[in-house]
């Protein structure tokens, strides 16, 4: 599981919420996909994303759900 960042920002040209997922907290808006404007009002909604580029560790902390345990910097909670 790669830590990604789910980015939301309004586009300065027609006031429409624009999404993009980030590998860092992306508050300059430099993946921002909008067509015409400029980011406003940068908001991050957390990381841990999973986009399946990343092999999860044999004794990683799972929930009942299948859910994993990721920290901040993309480790996980792991078993002994």
């Amino acid at each position: 599981m790669a830590s990604k960042f789910q980015m939301q920002a309004k586009d300065s040209f027609d006031g429409s919420l624009v999404t993009w997922r980030s590998t860092f907290a992306d508050w300059t808006g430099v993946g921002f996909p909008g067509l015409v404007g400029t980011p406003l009002d940068i908001a991050v909604s957390g990381g841990g994303i999973d986009d399946g580029t990343e092999l999860v560790p044999d004794n990683a902390m799972t929930f009942e759900d299948g859910s994993y345990v990721v920290f901040e910097d993309g480790s996980y909670a792991t078993t002994e």
